[in-house]
């Protein structure tokens, strides 16, 4: 094999790959396909993120060197557009569906869908010929704007974060450093929990012309960052095109395009540093290891069974029949749990909209003092009501919160007492049976911390697969993959579900507030209008009660619900067909067919000690 890490393990990936193929491990095989391709031509993802309006899409735009992406972004849409530089001898654009299908459009079918992309899409992509060298292999993603009006954009970019080789986070200068920011940037924080190499670039965007990091503003931007990903991020300024200048007071002649040249290059030059690559290769590695460490489980299984004996036989149908079990039961755990909750945050939401209405109509009582009828509504409506709906989300927050680590326990125990049962089925006299109980354990077990490599392996799908032409392979690990993210079940998604809870009760505020402001249009007497104030702010919260339940029985709970039971058809699904499929194969099994899987599983076998030297390395 070659020298060269990359080519070395890229030769690793190819043999193993090979191997499950001619095995007819398909879904296996194809995970390993996407690897396979990311080591054969290195590339690196850059993930660009930001409030609404704060230029990302024009600072890409300056990469290409041309206005491929619209300059403005709508903060109701949740689409990532992908760009990449390829050997083409125009821009292509293409819709990728959540079905890994593909299509290739016409640039206004593009422009309309980055403003209104259907429920079916995943991302959209451009693929263009490169007019700089260093953009040849460099994918570059274009993040929806991130607020506190539209949920959806934190889960993209949940899913995107972690994947990313490099981050760039914009922050807009004259809007300085928010909630949102501080909010975004904690995402990233965890993107980098996982990968503390992770590098992030900070640019304070549309600055006026000769702004420095001795700016106050900077400072204020760049100290906050600071507090937020616990470590000071490489700092980058991009001054406004429009702005006037200090010194004249004139706006500029300067083209629409900013200039990005030092911030173009400095990211180029960071995401393909040896350290960094290595970190990426140490990642690939250990992805390909636990494929490796599957495929030889299902290879063992299937040997095992096809010669024959009827101990092995009797353990794999038991062992069939304890994950069907333990799977049975997390899903009427999972059931009682979403019960549960459908029960105590109605109630409590009730609650939470009387003792609101109770503090306000006091304020209400007491403004007399120091506000009129207008003041005081605008009071109520822009501070009072959403202060006070902001702390009963964080309430229910919480609530959603213990539910989740409730159940997460649950399943844990269910899990556990299931491998305890798996372990006690083996006779340690056959070593074939203790070998085969030890590969199953250490796959439910890796699942359960959500490592399997299906898991993993759904980031680098959803960036790379389909993009890359691969859309059957994404199709069959998105099968496998459910919703399972990070630790146990999934819990840096739930973690995060009660904040998205918190955000759509301020959306349903915003909306139910009007039946408020339109008391300001009454004319009444001046004893009397803090009585129609009160009666209009209660008809407000019944309608933002009515409205959080509803979205809670329509939306929040299906969607918990559906996550949980993806999480546990993770763990146990697929052992559970592997199991089955071997079983079906020793019953049907044609001559040689035995003779053929141990050849196959000696060969893959014998790639084990090319993991070591990527693998001992540290970081």
């Amino acid at each position: 094999m070659s020298s060269s890490p990359e080519q070395h393990l890229a030769g690793v990936a190819e043999e193993l790959v090979a191997i499950l193929r001619d095995a007819q491990e398909e879904e296996l095989s194809a995970a390993g396909t996407l690897l396979h391709q990311r080591l054969r031509a290195p590339q690196c993802f850059v993930t660009v993120v930001g409030e609404t309006s704060t230029g990302k899409s024009t600072l890409i735009n300056s990469f290409i060197g041309r206005p491929l992406l619209p300059a403005f972004a709508r903060p109701t849409t949740a689409t990532v557009t992908h760009l990449v530089g390829l050997d083409t001898s125009k821009d292509r654009y293409f819709s990728i569906f959540r079905d890994a299908t593909q299509e290739e459009l016409e640039r206004e079918r593009f422009l309309e869908l980055c403003e209104a992309p259907p429920a079916d899409l995943l991302r959209l992509q451009v693929r263009f010929p490169p007019s700089r060298p260093e953009a040849a292999g460099l994918h570059v993603f274009d993040t929806p704007g991130f607020n506190s009006i539209v949920v959806e954009h934190e889960e993209v970019l949940r899913q995107f974060l972690p994947q990313s080789d490099l981050i760039v986070f914009v922050a807009g200068y004259r809007t300085g450093f928010g909630q949102s920011d501080q909010e975004l940037l904690e995402l990233v924080h965890q993107a980098r929990e996982e990968d503390p190499e992770l590098p992030v670039v900070l640019v304070v965007n549309r600055a006026p012309p000769g702004t420095t990091a001795n700016d106050k503003r900077v400072r204020e931007i760049v100290r906050n960052a600071a507090d937020c990903l616990r470590y000071e991020p490489e700092t980058l300024i991009i001054e406004s095109t429009t702005a006037p200048h200090p010194s004249t007071g004139v706006a500029r002649q300067t083209p629409a395009l900013p200039d990005t040249e030092v911030l173009w290059s400095r990211i180029c030059t960071m995401a393909r540093e040896p350290r960094r690559l290595e970190a990426v290769r140490r990642h690939i590695a250990g992805l390909l290891l636990r494929l490796w460490e599957e495929g030889v489980a299902n290879l063992e299984q299937r040997v095992a069974l096809l010669r024959g004996g009827d101990e092995e036989l009797r353990l794999i149908l038991e062992q069939i029949a304890l994950l069907q079990e333990a799977r049975r039961r997390s899903l009427e755990a999972v059931s009682r749990s979403t019960e549960r909750l459908g029960v105590a945050l109605p109630s409590s939401i009730e609650w939470h909209a009387t003792q609101m209405r109770e503090r306000l109509e006091r304020d209400v009582d007491a403004s007399g003092k120091w506000l009129g009828k207008e003041d005081c509504v605008e009071w109520l409506s822009a501070h009072a009501l959403p202060f006070e709906v902001r702390q009963a989300g964080r309430a229910l927050e919480t609530q959603i919160q213990e539910e989740l680590e409730r159940l997460d326990e649950e399943l844990k125990q269910i899990a556990n007492t299931a491998v305890m049962e798996i372990q006690r089925t083996v006779r340690l006299e056959n070593d074939t049976v203790g070998r085969l109980t030890e590969n199953l354990v250490r796959n439910l077990l890796q699942r359960l911390g959500g490592s399997a490599v299906h898991g993993l392996l759904r980031g680098v799908g959803g960036i790379g697969g389909a993009a890359a032409g691969a859309g059957n392979v994404v199709k069959m690990l998105v099968s496998r993959v459910g919703n399972l993210f990070g630790k146990t079940f999934g819990r840096e998604v739930y973690r995060q579900i009660g904040k998205l809870f918190t955000k759509r009760v301020l959306q349903r505020i915003n909306v139910a507030v009007n039946i408020l402001i339109e008391v300001i249009t009454f004319v009444v007497d001046a004893n009397r209008w803090k009585g129609e104030v009160k009666e209009r702010m209660g008809k407000t919260l019944e309608s933002w009660r009515e409205e959080v339940v509803k979205d809670v029985h329509e939306s929040q709970l299906p969607q918990i619900h559906e996550a949980n039971v993806g999480g546990v058809d993770t763990i146990y699904d697929s052992l559970i067909r592997d199991s089955e499929r071997a079983i079906a194969e020793a019953e049907s099994a044609r001559p040689g067919e035995r003779e053929k899987l141990e050849a196959l599983l000696t060969r893959v076998k014998e790639l084990r000690a090319h993991f070591n030297p990527y693998l001992s390395q540290e970081p």
